[in-house]
């Protein structure tokens, strides 16, 4: 009876042994499949939505956006943007650096890491080739702005474009 009470008592060791690793693989997989519906969770949750509209269309014109810039760059004119005390400033010269008057100057500023901030605003002009427009940015923190100017020279419609980034305070 010695030797079948050892051996009932080995299998019953064996036994909680195997369950004992059992319950650790299956605990082992819930943990895991936990923590990663946890980071699923919180990749759509925090998600800002910024993607860009028209994908498809801004692709087929990056040619022309590219033959534009050529243009603009042969023809010589200079713009330069800054972000200074609330307001945005852009000033327009020629090849000769003569001031370019009377251009119609559109800013698109957007903020990069969420949506729902986007605006266009006309900037006006100020004399001697300057725009200006007072923004009165809802957040602190990063701001790109696209700022568009056509004019009319010599019966000839001109555009230049520009870009620029500046932090808000």
């Amino acid at each position: 009876m010695t030797a079948n009470m050892a051996r009932e008592c080995k299998d019953n060791r064996n036994k909680r042994a195997g369950l004992w690793f059992l319950a650790s693989i299956i605990l082992f997989f819930i943990t895991f499949a936990s923590v990663d519906a946890y980071f699923v969770y919180k990749a759509v949750s925090t998600h800002t939505g910024v993607v860009r509209d028209k994908t498809y269309e801004r692709g087929i014109n990056f040619n022309k956006n590219i033959e534009q810039a050529h243009i603009q760059k042969a023809e010589g004119f200079k713009g330069s943007a800054r972000y200074k005390d609330g307001a945005l400033t852009f000033a327009l010269l020629s090849k000769d650096d003569a001031p370019v008057d009377n251009a119609v100057v559109t800013a698109f500023i957007q903020r990069p890491s969420h949506t729902g901030y986007d605006m266009e605003l006309p900037l006006a002009y100020q004399g001697d080739g300057i725009y200006t427009v007072n923004l009165d940015l809802p957040l602190n923190g990063l701001w790109k702005t696209y700022i568009d100017s056509k004019w009319e020279q010599q019966q000839t419609q001109k555009r230049y474009q520009t870009s620029t980034m500046f932090v808000v305070n």
